[in-house]
């Protein structure tokens, strides 16, 4: 009787896999795709009380922790690179707004030179001209009167 006793606590205190939780993005394996896995790779059944299944759910709780992990780095990351492109855009505006503005200036003060320059150029012209005109104004009188004296003498 005694031995039916041990047999049955045997039976009773025999270890099942216990259920490992799956972490919610799907990663990390249960005890049984661990000894599935085991048994196709390596041809060797792993029973559930063996001292490789210890390492599953500690490797479970490194692969949640990696992924916390990961996740702050990539928040510190994006937070960083956001605060290094707003400097810099904030930067290339300053600067392209600067440039604008001192284009604008130069293009209007060599524009106005240009103009000015180019204002005293046509007086100087106009005043050619004229002198001009009226040289070809005297020169055709100066012409006519040499042309009645002539006409005067002759007849």
């Amino acid at each position: 009787m005694s031995e039916n006793i041990v047999a049955e606590e045997k039976e009773n205190t025999t270890p099942s896999m216990p259920k490992m939780p799956q972490m919610p993005d799907g990663k990390g394996l249960d005890y049984k795709q661990v000894a599935s896995l085991l048994a196709e790779k390596s041809k060797v059944v792993v029973e559930p009380d063996d001292p490789v299944m210890m390492l599953l759910p500690i490797l479970n709780c490194f692969l949640a922790e990696e992924e916390l992990l990961l996740k702050k780095h990539n928040e510190a990351l994006k937070k960083v690179l956001g605060e290094r492109t707003d400097y810099y855009f904030k930067n290339v505006e300053d600067v392209s707004n600067k440039i604008s503005v001192s284009l604008s200036s130069v293009a209007l003060t060599t524009f106005q030179e240009t103009f000015e320059k180019q204002n005293e150029i046509q007086k100087q012209s106009n005043s050619i001209i004229r002198w001009a005109s009226m040289i070809v104004l005297f020169s055709a009188f100066i012409n006519v009167a040499v042309l009645v004296v002539s006409l005067f003498y002759r007849s």
